[in-house]
Protein backbone atom coordinates (compact mmCIF):
# COMPACT_ATOMS: atom_id res chain seq x y z
CA UNK A 1 0.00 0.00 0.00
CA UNK A 2 1.12 3.43 -0.72
CA UNK A 3 1.95 5.91 1.76
CA UNK A 4 -0.58 8.64 2.08
CA UNK A 5 0.25 11.74 0.74
CA UNK A 6 -2.25 13.67 3.15
CA UNK A 7 -3.24 14.24 6.62
CA UNK A 8 -6.73 13.34 5.65
CA UNK A 9 -5.55 10.43 3.57
CA UNK A 10 -4.04 8.55 6.32
CA UNK A 11 -6.95 9.25 8.84
CA UNK A 12 -9.46 8.10 6.27
CA UNK A 13 -7.25 4.56 5.78
CA UNK A 14 -8.04 4.37 9.88
CA UNK A 15 -11.83 5.89 10.29
CA UNK A 16 -15.05 5.32 8.42
CA UNK A 17 -16.63 8.73 8.14
CA UNK A 18 -20.16 8.23 9.15
CA UNK A 19 -21.77 11.32 7.96
CA UNK A 20 -21.77 15.27 8.57
CA UNK A 21 -21.43 16.68 12.30
CA UNK A 22 -21.99 20.33 13.12
CA UNK A 23 -19.13 22.87 11.22
CA UNK A 24 -15.91 20.97 9.75
CA UNK A 25 -17.02 18.57 12.13
CA UNK A 26 -18.04 14.67 10.97
CA UNK A 27 -19.24 11.81 12.63
CA UNK A 28 -16.99 8.86 12.41
CA UNK A 29 -15.88 5.33 13.51
CA UNK A 30 -12.72 4.02 14.12
CA UNK A 31 -11.96 0.88 12.77
CA UNK A 32 -10.15 -0.58 14.96
CA UNK A 33 -12.06 -0.08 18.38
CA UNK A 34 -15.20 0.20 16.75
CA UNK A 35 -16.17 3.84 18.87
CA UNK A 36 -17.60 6.82 16.97
CA UNK A 37 -17.43 10.26 17.73
CA UNK A 38 -17.85 13.54 16.32
CA UNK A 39 -14.96 15.73 15.43
CA UNK A 40 -12.13 17.21 12.92
CA UNK A 41 -9.52 15.45 11.64
CA UNK A 42 -7.46 16.67 15.16
CA UNK A 43 -9.14 14.83 16.78
CA UNK A 44 -9.54 11.68 14.81
CA UNK A 45 -5.56 11.42 14.02
CA UNK A 46 -5.36 11.81 18.46
CA UNK A 47 -7.67 8.95 18.59
CA UNK A 48 -5.13 6.99 16.51
CA UNK A 49 -1.79 8.40 17.63
CA UNK A 50 -2.94 8.12 21.60
CA UNK A 51 -2.64 12.02 21.76
CA UNK A 52 -3.90 13.45 24.74
CA UNK A 53 -5.49 17.18 25.33
CA UNK A 54 -7.84 16.74 22.57
CA UNK A 55 -11.16 15.74 24.01
CA UNK A 56 -11.06 12.23 22.56
CA UNK A 57 -9.84 8.45 24.33
CA UNK A 58 -7.12 6.90 22.45
CA UNK A 59 -7.55 4.09 20.38
CA UNK A 60 -7.49 1.23 23.07
CA UNK A 61 -7.82 -1.72 20.04
CA UNK A 62 -4.75 -3.94 21.33
CA UNK A 63 -3.51 -4.37 17.57
CA UNK A 64 -3.48 -1.12 16.47
CA UNK A 65 -1.23 -0.12 19.68
CA UNK A 66 1.32 -2.88 18.88
CA UNK A 67 1.39 -2.91 15.18
CA UNK A 68 0.22 0.43 13.86
CA UNK A 69 -0.04 3.21 16.56
CA UNK A 70 3.73 4.11 16.43
CA UNK A 71 3.63 3.81 12.53
CA UNK A 72 1.08 6.33 12.24
CA UNK A 73 2.90 8.32 14.74
CA UNK A 74 5.88 8.69 12.48
CA UNK A 75 3.45 9.29 9.51
CA UNK A 76 1.73 12.12 10.92
CA UNK A 77 5.16 13.28 11.72
CA UNK A 78 6.13 13.06 7.89
CA UNK A 79 3.56 14.92 6.16
CA UNK A 80 3.82 18.09 8.79
CA UNK A 81 7.12 18.30 7.80
CA UNK A 82 6.24 17.82 4.27
CA UNK A 83 3.46 20.13 5.07
CA UNK A 84 5.70 23.03 6.44
CA UNK A 85 8.87 22.75 3.87
CA UNK A 86 5.88 23.00 0.81
CA UNK A 87 4.73 26.09 2.78
CA UNK A 88 8.08 27.05 3.59
CA UNK A 89 9.24 27.13 0.06
CA UNK A 90 6.37 28.72 -1.19
CA UNK A 91 7.01 31.57 0.99
CA UNK A 92 10.34 31.85 -0.54
CA UNK A 93 9.44 32.11 -3.60
CA UNK A 94 7.33 34.65 -3.12
CA UNK A 95 9.80 36.60 -0.98
CA UNK A 96 12.44 36.04 -3.97
CA UNK A 97 9.76 37.83 -6.52
CA UNK A 98 9.11 40.91 -4.04
CA UNK A 99 5.28 39.93 -4.15
CA UNK A 100 3.17 40.12 -0.46
CA UNK A 101 1.71 36.72 0.38
CA UNK A 102 -0.95 38.58 1.72
CA UNK A 103 -2.01 39.57 -1.00
CA UNK A 104 -2.45 36.00 -2.91
CA UNK A 105 -3.47 34.78 1.06
CA UNK A 106 -5.65 37.17 2.69
CA UNK A 107 -6.55 34.90 5.60
CA UNK A 108 -3.35 34.64 6.58
CA UNK A 109 -2.47 37.92 7.88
Amino acid sequence: MAAPGTLQELARSHVQVLGKGTGGNTKSECIHCRKQFTGSLTRQLAHLTGTSGNGIAACDDPILIQDHQDAIKLEVERLNRLQRSKSGSRASSSQLSGSDSSEIHPAKR
